[in-house]
């Protein structure tokens, strides 16, 4: 089975070209605007990789990785943001993860699908929930 990527993103306008890009280029992916929806479907090892925008309603982007991570642990998780100073938390809230975790809006879909590829090729270091714990 090939890896599935589940996006969410509360505006449409980024979310649906960021779907078609990554369907167009082979990529199995499952997107939401409201990350209780993307919940309420998930499930342990349907996904393999997490992008999450971070100011998202009902449930901070942060909050739905760490709930994603309680019942997954082995999902990757990265973040989306079109606010830098996301950027400065994620750095200082997790100083030993790859700061390459989080992706700066506007991106275009190849530099995404780049990521998305080398992201699921590289192990790398994997988000621990006591991690996300100090942030939400």
């Amino acid at each position: 089975m090939s890896p599935k990527i589940l996006v969410v993103d509360d505006e449409p306008d980024i979310l649906l070209p960021i779907l078609r890009g990554l369907k167009l280029r082979r990529i199995e992916v499952d997107g939401f605007t409201n990350p209780l929806d993307a919940l309420a479907i998930f499930s342990a090892g349907k996904y393999s990789l997490a992008i999450l925008d971070i100011a998202l309603p009902e449930l901070s982007g942060f909050q739905l990785a760490r709930k994603l991570l309680s019942r997954d642990p082995k999902i990757k998780v990265s973040f989306l943001s079109s606010w830098p100073h996301f950027e400065i938390s994620f750095k200082s809230e997790f100083p030993n993860l790859s700061q390459e975790r989080f992706l700066l809006k506007p991106i275009s879909v190849d530099e995404l699908v780049r990521f998305v590829r080398l992201t699921l090729e590289n192990s790398g270091k994997k988000y621990q929930l006591s991690d996300i714990k100090r942030f939400v």
